[in-house]
Formats: C-alpha cells, structure tokens, sequence
C-alpha cells in the first residue's frame, strides 16, 4: 500500500542548516528533494539497521529533519551545545524498545509509551510529539505501515479535542487510531497521514 504524501512535501532547509554543525553531513540528503523521499530514506535505514551509533545519529538528525523547525530546540537550548554521546547514551535503549515491540496490544503500547517517557525525562528539548516521531520510523521495522502513528498538538487538538497537549493521552489516541484504521480498511499510516493532512489544511486555511 502506498502511503498518501504530505500535504507539504518541502524539506526545511532552516532545519538542515541549523544541523550542519550538529554531527550532519549534507551528504547524507543528496539527491533527498521531498519529504516522501525523505521517508523513503528514513525506512531504508531502519529496516538495515546493525546498531552502529553512526546510524542511529544519522536516523536521528534526518527524523528531526522530517520534523520540521520544532525539532531545532533539542540543538540550540542545550546547555554547553548538542552532544551526540550524551543523547545516544539514551537513545540507543530507546530505540532497543522500539525494535523489540512487534504487535500492538495493550502491552506494546505501554512498553512503547514507556520507553518515550524514560528518553524524555532524560533527554531535555526534545518532546514527546518528537519523541513519537521517532517511535513512528524505528517502529517500521518490525510494524511496516502497522507502526505508532506520531501524536502532535495538531492531532491533540483536532482529532482527540484536547485543549492542552499532554503525553498521558499518547495510549488512547494510538488505541483510537488503531481500531479506526481496522474498521476503514487501512493501515495506521495511511490513516494517520489522511487525518494529518485534514487538519493541517483546515489549519492553513483558518490562518
């Protein structure tokens, strides 16, 4: 099945810049001009993925890349700059729980949600709704388009009707995307990114 692209499929070039003397090599985007190709990317290196730091820094900048602007605070709020090491130390069992989930029953969830909550509080700037996105590509591996659809106050306002963001309604919005999705025949992603690109238009047109 083939996943609908991005309502906006331009790449933040304010994000790639502020990257380039974070730890990315431009190199690692050449001949990358959209998002969809940037998700293309993104999947083909999780699902090669041999558990080198070198690969999980590069999945990791090209998911905050994928992100948007929202994603530079990680790179220039912390205190004494960003430091590779100091965020694998808790990436890496992250993304060890990300791969070790393969279903998604109620325990997956919260094994999920509870390994967002431990990177979270030990790594600051970089948020939950950021956080999901990257649940979202490393979950590809084992999930395909079954993985955790990423949650942002986009999604926490308009489809869950939440008048604040709060990461405790991460379970029940997976729980109400995944059997949403069964009943219309589609897979989590493609109905994530249908409900996404919904929300974010009538977002845009209201402005």
């Amino acid at each position: 099945m083939s996943i609908t692209r991005l309502y906006d499929e331009r790449i933040n070039n304010a994000m790639v810049n502020i990257l380039s003397n974070k730890g990315f090599d431009r190199q690692w985007i050449n001949g990358i001009n959209v998002m969809s190709e940037l998700e293309k990317l993104l999947n083909e290196l999780v699902i090669k993925y041999t558990e080198t730091s070198e690969e999980r820094q590069k999945v990791f900048h090209l998911v905050q890349i994928w992100g948007g602007i929202t994603g530079r605070n990680i790179y220039v709020k912390t205190n004494g700059g960003f430091r590779w090491e100091q965020v694998d130390e808790f990436y890496k069992p992250f993304v060890n729980v990300c791969l070790s989930i393969k279903g998604h029953s109620d325990a997956d969830f919260e094994k999920a949600y509870r390994g967002a909550v431990d990177f979270n509080n030990n790594v600051k700037y970089i948020g939950y709704s950021f956080i999901t996105k990257h649940l979202r590509f490393w979950g590809y591996k084992n999930l395909g388009e079954w993985t955790f659809p990423p949650y942002d106050s986009v999604m926490a306002e308009k489809y869950m009707k939440k008048k604040y963001y709060r990461h405790a309604d991460i379970i029940p919005y997976w729980k109400r995307i995944y059997t949403e999705s069964i009943e219309k025949g589609l897979s989590v992603s493609e109905y994530e990114r249908k409900l996404f690109n919904h929300y974010h238009k009538v977002k845009k047109v209201k402005n």
